[in-house]
């Protein structure tokens, strides 16, 4: 008797096969030993090409929604910077210590806690004249860095406004100098540079947000791609089985449609 031979394959970490037979049909049931997943550069490449749709779909999805919040969505934000020089103390100059050598780092630190006191942003708050806005709100729009290993310190202010930008940045200088020598007793503080008006922004980096988007939705639509082939354990091709089950195939049947 002949029989129409149906085979069914899982994969599993022991090997297993079963048949049963109903009627003229043979049911085999094959469960094989392969555990791990290994795919080459060109399976990968195959796996890519095959559904490549998905690819596209994901790099545009993800790359269009990161393109329209950054250019209109997120609001730029500038930034203006004013230079202070500070010097030893008049009355110290003749003297040359060894802290003089470490005296950078500290006076960042310092003048860091000073720019971002409450009293320094009330102040400018005043001399600005500025409405709904607190004391902590002006002091995070305020920064401090050193210019190299030197005594000049740049004090910085971000702003959606480039021009309050600038005119924070040059009230924070103003009364950063005032209180280095009222409360520091450093009477050697000068002001190099006022801020100006910066017209580009600082952030958000348009173009690179969108650059480091189309390569974020390439990996997910690879990955996407990589993990349905993982799931898809069913065999659809003669090299299939030989890859898979290790034995040659024999020979196709191919599908014939129904004559009506």
């Amino acid at each position: 008797m002949n029989f129409l031979n149906i085979c069914f394959v899982l994969n599993s970490r022991k090997a297993l096969h079963k048949s049963f037979v109903y009627g003229k049909i043979n049911f085999v049931l094959i469960i094989t030993s392969e555990a791990g997943f290994i795919m080459e550069f060109k399976d990968l490449l195959d796996i890519v090409r095959k559904r490549w749709w998905i690819v596209a779909i994901a790099t545009l999805l993800i790359t269009s929604v990161v393109a329209v919040v950054n250019y209109f969505v997120l609001e730029n934000v500038y930034s203006s910077n004013i230079t202070i020089y500070v010097g030893r103390n008049t009355e110290n100059q003749n003297n040359v210590l060894y802290n003089d050598l470490l005296i950078s780092a500290q006076l960042v630190k310092d003048y860091r806690e000073l720019v971002m006191s409450r009293s320094v942003a009330e102040a400018v708050i005043e001399e600005l004249k500025l409405e709904h806005i607190t004391s902590t709100q002006v002091s995070r729009k305020l920064g401090v860095s050193l210019v190299g290993e030197t005594r000049f310190i740049q004090i910085s202010a971000e702003d959606k406004d480039p021009d309050m930008a600038m005119r924070l940045a040059n009230a924070a200088g103003t009364q950063v100098k005032q209180r280095a020598t009222e409360f520091m007793k450093v009477d050697n503080v000068q002001i190099i540079d006022k801020a100006i008006v910066n017209p580009a922004p600082i952030k958000p980096r348009k173009q690179l947000n969108v650059l480091f988007s189309f390569f974020v939705g390439l990996v997910i639509g690879v990955g996407v791609v990589v993990l349905i082939e993982y799931l898809d354990n069913t065999i659809k091709t003669p090299d299939d089985v030989e890859k898979y089950l290790g034995v040659p195939t024999i020979g196709t049947i191919p599908l014939f449609e129904e004559l009506t």
